[in-house]
């Protein structure tokens, strides 16, 4: 008698085991994912090596904007072994944008930057290879993070995404402006909610503290917001759990979190201190009573207006004005418009924005779950860019963990769907072709040198030997954020030091605290490339 078939039960299996077997990466994945922080750990250290790799196709690149000297000088001053750098003599020679020269020398940046900086100084004999470290880091906490909210083996899938979009064609792995380390503290920030969230309190004992600490050291405001919404969303989930859950979340993450911060707020304060001699007033603050003619939120009032040594600092500051004028004067309604086409047309959003039409599956990965508070989060990310005057693309760093998330997250759902159906061969080499082409001619673009007319002049004047002090004469026309006045910590060892030209006298004066060094005088055309060289004094040179 022929056997009957099984009466329908009234389930389908699961869509994972639905689609074909050529599209079931994501489910082989699978076996790799007991050792997936073995995988994490070889992707980062593969980004390194990959590096090294392309020096001789891409070297270790110069500083081009003004921000960038201003972090490497905080590296340089962390490196020598000090917080804070004595006034330079005749400091007026020495102001540039980002850059306090009273009450101290430094960077008016918060440390953290320049700390990963001064750690691949030091180690590294560059401090390029910090930012290496910090990229390498912010992929490896990027995983961790993405573990608490994904299943495992899409935890591995979201870090070879990050690995991708944050290598060559990210200034934030090609530059000094940052962006990984702050990348690094919204991961531990937003993994830590997520493993709460789960239930798993070890891992998140001191990573909610340790986020807002390298939230605070380098995107203070944004950084900051973050971590008020994340302790909005715990506060939520603390008051509907019982009585044992509470006690769980006060000895395991409570207390360990805040001792952690009670440690460390007493190094900020003295850091404050050193610098600007008010424990509670910060670099950024302090420069801006001195120099800042406008806020950094254009809702503001402006501020009294500054006087300025140098015309090209001036010129720098004009921009700002004009920046600020810009959102100020225009309509609420046209401002806000204006600043949301700008917070998406900058850096790591616009990459970001190639995979942005998979938010269209957030409703398919549930996001209206456990994922709403990512949705959230990023809400309130956007809400706090819209008020400030300039935007970049490491100013959203702290939120980018949040974005890959809900990316993976979409594309999960949409893997599987488009997986199980008739037409998934074309729709998948459709999709190939519209995210990987672009970002194959972005990588083609990135990986080529770009030395500037400074470092030329730099590598010239330190290969002649002997030591040098240049001073600067800058055209009308010359472009304010190519500044080149900016030097290392220590002025007195340093074989090359830069200086605004100013008048004869006072030019005389400070070759008088410098004897000793040859002196040249580099004239600046309103073209980058438009640079020449004369020594300093009756007799010319020729140009170089």
């Amino acid at each position: 008698m022929p056997q009957s078939s099984p009466a329908p039960t009234g389930k389908s299996k699961p869509l994972a085991h639905r689609v074909h077997r050529d599209f079931r990466l994501p489910v082989l994945l699978r076996r790799y994912s007991e050792r997936r922080r073995l995988w994490w750990g070889a992707l980062a250290l593969g980004m390194i090596a990959c590096r090294v790799a392309l020096l001789p196709l891409l070297p270790v690149p110069e500083p081009v904007v003004h921000d960038e000297f201003s972090y490497l000088l905080s590296a340089d001053t962390f490196a020598h072994g000090r917080v804070t750098n004595p006034t330079p003599p005749d400091p007026e020679f020495f102001e540039s944008p980002h850059v306090l020269v009273k009450p101290v020398y430094v960077s008016k940046y918060q440390p953290g930057q320049g700390l990963i900086l001064a750690l691949g100084q030091k180690v590294a004999g560059h401090a390029y290879w910090g930012v290496v470290l910090s990229c390498a880091l912010m992929v490896f906490l990027f995983c961790w993070a993405a573990d608490a909210w994904l299943p495992p083996q899409w935890s591995l899938i979201a870090g070879g995404l990050a690995a991708v979009l944050f290598f060559i064609p990210s200034y934030w792995f090609t530059s000094y402006w940052g962006g990984a380390v702050a990348a690094s503290g919204g991961a531990l920030v937003v993994g830590g909610l997520g493993y709460l969230l789960r239930g798993r309190y070890t891992s998140a004992r001191f990573s909610l503290a340790a986020g807002a600490l390298l939230l605070y050291a380098t995107r203070p405001y944004e950084g900051g917001v973050l971590f008020v919404a994340v302790l909005a969303v715990l506060a939520i989930q603390f008051s509907k759990s019982d009585a044992r859950v509470r006690m769980h979340w006060l000895r395991a993450v409570i207390l360990p979190n805040i001792a952690l911060l009670l440690a460390v707020i007493p190094l900020i304060g003295w850091y404050n201190l050193r610098v600007t001699g008010h424990a509670t007033r910060l670099p950024y603050m302090e420069h801006m009573r001195q120099y800042d003619p406008v806020p950094v939120f254009w809702p503001l009032a402006p501020l009294p207006p500054k006087e300025y040594s140098n015309a090209n600092l001036r010129a720098a500051h004009q921009t700002e004005i004009d920046d600020y004028r810009r959102f100020h004067n225009a309509s609420l309604p046209m401002t806000l418009a204006l600043q949301a086409v700008n917070i998406f047309l900058n850096g790591v959003w616009l990459q970001f924005l190639a995979f942005g039409f998979l938010l269209l599956a957030v409703p398919w990965a549930r996001a209206w779950k456990r994922k709403k508070w990512l949705v959230l989060l990023l809400a309130a990310g956007l809400a706090a860019l819209l008020p400030e005057v300039w935007m970049r693309g490491h100013y959203t760093a702290p939120y980018a963990i949040v974005e890959l998330i809900l990316i993976v997250a979409s594309t999960r759902a949409l893997w599987y769907r488009i997986a199980a159906s008739r037409v998934r061969g074309l729709a998948f080499v459709s999709l190939l072709i519209v995210l990987l082409v672009p970002l194959a001619i972005s990588y083609a673009g990135a990986i080529q040198a770009h030395p500037t007319e400074r470092g030329r002049l730099l590598r010239k004047l330190t290969t002649e030997g002997g030591r040098h002090l240049v001073f600067v004469d800058y055209s009308e026309n010359w472009d304010p954020v190519h500044e080149w006045v900016y030097n290392g910590a220590d002025l007195d060892a340093s074989p090359v030091i830069f200086a605004h030209l100013r008048s004869p006298r006072e030019n005389r004066d400070l070759l008088s605290h410098f004897p000793g060094r040859k002196t040249w005088l580099v004239r600046l055309g309103p073209n980058l490339k438009d640079v020449s060289l004369e020594r300093y004094g009756p007799s010319l040179a020729g140009t170089f």
